[in-house]
């Protein structure tokens, strides 16, 4: 590319904090930015805000995305779209994709969908919406509001086909542009985690206490590894989110609340990986996220949920286990298997790791994006 790009991105419910889709964001912005001009429309949250300024990213706030109707969502993106005339338009929320794609049939801009993990068959939707939604992803189709859709994993592509296979093109990726800058580590913290580890087996899980990461199923697998006697399992789980406070209250109601501590939202979390035995996913739903490939990098099996693109990973790098989600008892017992045979816990994670060295880069996913944007923006208008 050799002329400057703009690419306008519009994306919603993002936090800054353990949002997979700001991380994907983030690496976008930080590595994918030669002759790139990156623009981002969404709905706020402090700490994104501070990360965006730090690296001078141009913004927009309104909570005008998040309305049942986004009317005025719809006339401030057709205000900015004419305002910065972008080579690309990159929607990363099924709103986003329906609201731009139908206005997109007008302007003709090259429009990427960028597939996280769900879309309109899903547990925030009720019947007439899903009805509606996907009239207008019918509309969106047949006169090419979109030209592409990308995702985290080949997996996540196959799960959105079964959904829907009416998108003009379909590419994916893999979020494997980690971060390596070194920052502070709350000492408080490590000296909690560590504290326990002398004499716990720990797993960790880094999440949203929200719907879809389903972190009553983990407090439920702990109840049953306590009630069959491993009683030195202890539970952290990182992150914040709107059911903090209903997990916490379910803990004690399922008398674990001895062997789990919340720590809400943590800054790196990547840097506490290498304590834990294992790190534990029990998501309805997930594209792929950014801590597996960080779990792999540190040498900790995974153990999680068959959703997103997960089992292409841990299959084919034998990194861990799933199971299928819900299934309280089978993860459970892939738990005691790696408690009760720590070499082969131990062969796992150093399969992640061995991965990470030596089959994923940072190089693989600023390809993806430069090729993506190359290959758009060398295209005639339809």
């Amino acid at each position: 590319m050799n002329k400057e790009v703009i690419i306008f991105h519009f994306a919603q419910n993002i936090t800054g904090k353990s949002d997979g889709v700001f991380n994907h964001l983030l690496m976008i912005f930080k590595n994918v930015n030669e002759n790139v001009k990156n623009i981002i429309y969404f709905d706020g949250g402090e700490e994104a805000v501070k990360k965006l300024n730090h690296l001078q990213i141009e913004y927009y706030l309104s909570k005008d995305i998040n309305k049942k109707f986004p009317v005025r969502f719809m006339f401030n993106a057709i205000k900015l779209i004419r305002k910065y005339n972008p080579d690309i338009i990159q929607t990363h929320s099924t709103k986003c994709y329906i609201t731009i794609g139908l206005l997109n049939i007008f302007f003709r801009k090259k429009h990427i969908f960028n597939y996280h993990g769900t879309f309109i068959f899903n547990i925030y939707y009720n019947l007439i919406e899903k009805i509606i939604l996907y009239i207008f992803h019918l509309i969106i189709f047949y006169f090419k509001g979109c030209n592409k859709v990308i995702a985290p994993s080949k997996n996540n592509i196959e799960e959105l086909k079964r959904e829907s296979q009416l998108f003009r093109s379909f590419s994916y990726y893999y979020n494997t542009a980690i971060d390596d800058t070194e920052t502070e580590i709350d000492e408080n913290i490590e000296k909690i985690i560590l504290s326990k580890k002398q004499s716990h087996f720990l797993i960790g899980m880094i999440t949203r206490n929200e719907k879809t990461k389903r972190v009553d199923i983990s407090l439920s697998v702990l109840k049953y590894l306590l009630d069959k006697s491993y009683e030195n399992i202890y539970m952290f789980i990182f992150g914040d989110g709107p059911l903090l406070g209903d997990m916490k209250a379910f803990a004690k109601k399922l008398k674990v609340n001895n062997n789990v501590k919340f720590l809400n939202y943590v800054p790196n979390t990547k840097y506490y990986l290498k304590h834990f035995d294992l790190v534990l996913y029990t998501s309805l739903s997930e594209g792929l996220p950014l801590s597996i490939w960080e779990s792999m990098k540190q040498g900790v099996p995974i153990v999680s949920s068959d959703v997103g693109g997960i089992r292409e990973i841990i299959e084919q790098e034998n990194c861990g286990y799933v199971y299928p989600f819900g299934d309280i008892e089978k993860c459970a017992k892939l738990i005691m298997d790696l408690y009760n045979n720590p070499e082969k816990a131990k062969k796992l994670g150093n399969n992640g790791k061995n991965a990470i060295e030596n089959k994923y880069s940072k190089r693989i996913f600023i390809n993806f994006f430069k090729q993506l944007y190359f290959e758009l923006t060398s295209e005639k208008k339809n």
